[in-house]
């Protein structure tokens, strides 16, 4: 029996990898996870919850479970590359101060309700393929 729940995560995306999935495409049920992995539901729904913080899941209230797909990395060092180039393939749809939230301040390694910019940026907008960048920006000086 499986009880981390970091293992669980890593097995549901194992599962999704392995079965293709697509963004998008709803997840089996609990009780089929349950029973795959010969764990608890406990333990299940804290590894989904997992997923679901880490934007590779997402829930929608009595339908289930949902693929948001595999997150596009940015290399940091290479962002200002993203602003250098051609205007017509980014659009900013967002430019604002804001206060930073728990889950933000945690990420950027700040206190709660600072004031931070926000940028959401609508890059490489394409048929085929588009890109949103949400970026905090954080100076301490």
């Amino acid at each position: 029996m499986i009880n981390d729940e970091n293992i669980i995560a890593e097995e549901i995306m194992f599962y999704i990898t392995n079965n293709k999935f697509q963004p998008g495409d709803k997840l089996p049920s609990e009780r089929f996870f349950s029973d795959l992995f010969s764990v608890s539901r406990f333990s299940l729904r804290k590894a989904l919850k997992q997923l679901i913080n880490n934007e590779y899941l997402y829930v929608k209230d009595k339908s289930g479970y949902y693929y948001c797909g595999d997150k596009e990395k940015v290399d940091i060092r290479n962002i200002s590359s993203l602003f250098e180039k051609d205007n017509k393939k980014r659009h900013n749809l967002l430019f604002r101060h804001i206060l930073a939230t728990k889950k933000i301040a945690k990420r950027l390694n700040i206190e709660e309700s600072t004031q931070i910019m926000q940028s959401i940026l609508l890059y490489n907008y394409t048929s085929d393929h588009t890109s949103i960048l949400n970026i905090y920006m954080f100076c301490n000086s």
